[in-house]
């Protein structure tokens, strides 16, 4: 498991998905379907994140049903988030609303933390998304004070480069510079390669407006 999050983190999709590809075979041969369900959402991630949108509801939404099967209620409220990102980006807003606010419920009522904070996050951007800035804003704040009290480096890293976007959307250039800034010196500390390409982008994008 953390084999495959270090290639995904690093960017090494083709890797990552055959890792986790495998690991399903392997779970379905013990009859451990608590890891299947796990492995399909992970594959699901990277798939989302290249941009595979059907293949990956396809993956969360077996992963869901089979967690809700077992009665894995945190791992029903992982689905129900991720489910929630990728309606996002599909620009069903009020959709992807819906289930954040559904997984953010059962994860408030486990306190559990870390998908607290991921689930505030997905509901920030949509919040931006929506045109809600102020509520954006206050949400990424709220997820990113919950990342640092978790010492959670890689989720502070994407929090920061979001509230860069919400800065620059205000109009406080000086401010966005700051924070990409921030976010990119702390993905090249981990090797974050998705937010090293976004932050070192929007940069430049910056430089040039100003």
């Amino acid at each position: 498991v953390l084999f495959r999050s270090f290639l995904h983190l690093r960017g090494h999709w083709d890797e990552a998905i055959k890792s986790g590809e495998q690991a399903q075979v392997a779970a379905c041969e013990l009859k451990n379907d608590a890891k299947v369900s796990r492995f399909k959402g992970a594959v699901g991630l990277i798939r989302w994140r290249r941009g595979e949108y059907e293949e990956a509801r396809r993956l969360y939404e077996e992963a869901l049903a089979i967690s809700k099967r077992l009665e894995g209620t945190k791992s029903v409220a992982v689905c129900l988030h991720r489910l929630g990102m990728l309606a996002k980006d599909q620009g069903n807003l009020e959709e992807a609303r819906r289930l954040c606010e559904e997984s953010l419920e059962i994860s408030q009522a486990l306190k559990d933390h870390f998908n607290i904070g991921q689930t505030v996050w997905g509901l920030g951007n949509i919040a931006l998304k929506q045109g809600d800035v102020k509520e954006a804003e206050e949400l990424l704040k709220k997820s990113l004070s919950i990342f640092t009290d978790l010492n959670d480096l890689v989720n502070t890293a994407g929090v920061l480069h979001q509230l860069a976007a919400v800065a620059k959307r205000q109009g406080d250039l000086n401010e966005a510079r700051r924070l990409y800034g921030d976010s990119l010196k702390m993905a090249e500390m981990l090797g974050h390669q998705n937010v090293i390409a976004a932050a070192s982008r929007n940069l430049g994008q910056l430089v040039n407006e100003q």
